[in-house]
């Protein structure tokens, strides 16, 4: 019989648009590399309805907060568009780190917990 003990601290990472504007959204995930191995997508694209929020990716493991506090991508690029609607632009640019904000949602011990990097949409983001 063997007995395991870690003092690591456990992290769940998340990475959420949340679409707070009158206008569905598809976002398109491009990964042409293998090199992001620490943050998984879920999907290749996700339909965010309006007034909704999506998980578009996810991390459950050993680490820590300030790891995932610049909110890089962990892809090559990412790619949003308004469902059905060629002639509207999304006025932001989600794939620059200081597009989205960080947040800590649990704090646990030796700098694990859960965490957050969350992109706010609006009506504002929106133009015809």
């Amino acid at each position: 019989m063997s007995i395991f003990i870690s003092c690591d601290p456990g992290i769940r990472f998340q990475k959420i648009i949340e679409n707070q504007s009158d206008y569905d959204v598809k976002v398109y995930i491009y990964r042409d590399t293998s090199q992001y191995y620490e943050v998984s997508y879920l999907a290749d694209s996700f339909l965010i309805g309006n007034h909704s929020e999506m998980v578009l990716a996810e991390r459950v493991g050993l680490g820590q907060y300030y790891k995932f506090s610049d909110c890089q991508l962990y892809v090559d690029s990412l790619k949003i568009m308004v469902l059905d609607n060629d002639s509207i632009i999304v006025n932001v640019d989600i794939n620059k780190p200081v597009s989205w904000h960080f947040r800590r949602t649990k704090a646990m011990s030796n700098g694990g917990g859960e965490c957050e990097c969350r992109l706010m949409l609006s009506n504002i983001h929106f133009q015809q």
